[in-house]
């Protein structure tokens, strides 16, 4: 039985090398290399907590060249209303567009959580304080991604998670209604694979659950199911997915103009890790984009890939 689980393992993995099923970003994108070892993870912990420590010191003093110092040239900064700020220099500039307009505030990143997600890739939940003049500091919960570039730790993606302020007494089953379109059987077919994808409500509607098969050469390779549901603390959308041949993943989701973007990271079946962002696009109420950002097995970089699916019973999209 081992022999055929790793053997299976194997297929799922020269399937997805292929790019035609990257679907979950995490779960299932993850299976071109051996994920390296995370060795030194407790130093990398601390650096790690010292950038984002820097990182209010830096702002304090307003120079483009100490705020800069700090992000990837790639980087990605999304804000609490969905707004998607793309590069260093981009990001930069709002930074100080913002301390021009508010010359007494001062921002403080603490660090909750920081989890290392292989060698030279962190995740790190925290809150940032906005303190200005005068009265308490507005807080409000962040989710970022590091990585270790020439022996230093840089920010690559940071999204707000503040709550949207507006309905927080909205139900699950309310909030789930705009994710609704989703609901169906979907396919979509290349390189010599087919994923099919049936999205339902549970029976209590308060979460939508999925269910992928992957299959090759006519035969199943792998089947993966995923439960979207509302998070009421961090206010937003998030998703667990599970594979049929070991792996796990957990994604947070964001409103990202016509798009949801979902930060993911997850445990590969060898133990690996795996992480990245996964943008879920409407094409119309018969096809859906997805397109995968900063993916990572193991800290190496993966290029983006890009699918669509449509519904079962219409006719296939093509990129």
């Amino acid at each position: 039985m081992k022999t055929s689980r790793f053997n299976n393992i194997g297929v799922a993995r020269s399937v997805l090398a292929a790019g035609s099923a990257l679907l979950l970003g995490v779960g299932l994108c993850a299976g071109l290399a051996k994920a390296q070892g995370s060795k030194g993870a407790s130093g990398d912990e601390q650096e790690v907590r010292r950038t984002v420590a820097t990182y209010g010191s830096g702002e304090g003093q307003r120079t483009p060249e100490r705020i800069g110092a700090l992000w990837t040239n790639d980087a990605v900064y999304v804000s609490e209303t969905g707004e998607r700020v793309q590069g260093r220099e981009a990001i930069v500039k709002r930074l100080l567009d913002y301390q021009k307009s508010h010359p007494g505030d001062r921002i403080r990143l603490t660090v909750e959580s920081v989890r290392m997600l292989g060698d030279g890739v962190a995740q790190v939940e925290g809150n940032a304080e906005v303190r200005g003049p005068d009265g308490p500091p507005d807080v409000s919960p962040y989710l970022a991604v590091l990585v270790k570039r020439e022996g230093r730790w840089l920010l690559d993606n940071v999204r707000d998670l503040s709550p949207p302020a507006e309905d927080s007494d909205q139900p699950a089953s309310e909030r789930l209604k705009a994710l609704e379109w989703m609901v169906g059987d979907w396919k979509q077919s290349g390189g010599g694979t087919t994923v099919e994808l049936s999205c339902r409500w549970d029976k209590s509607h308060n979460f939508l659950l999925w269910d992928y098969t992957m299959t090759a050469a006519g035969k199943e390779v792998m089947t993966v199911s995923q439960r979207v549901g509302w998070d009421p603390l961090l206010g937003q959308f998030r998703s667990w997915v599970f594979d049929s041949v070991g792996g796990f993943a957990e994604g947070k989701w964001e409103k990202d103009e016509g798009s949801w973007a979902i930060v993911q990271s997850g445990v590969l079946p060898d133990g690996g890790t795996a992480s990245a962002t996964a943008m879920l696009t409407p094409v119309d109420k018969n096809a859906f984009d997805w397109r995968l950002t900063q993916r990572r097995v193991g800290g190496e970089r993966l290029p983006d890939v890009n699918v669509r699916f449509s519904r079962s019973g219409t006719q296939v999209g093509k990129k």
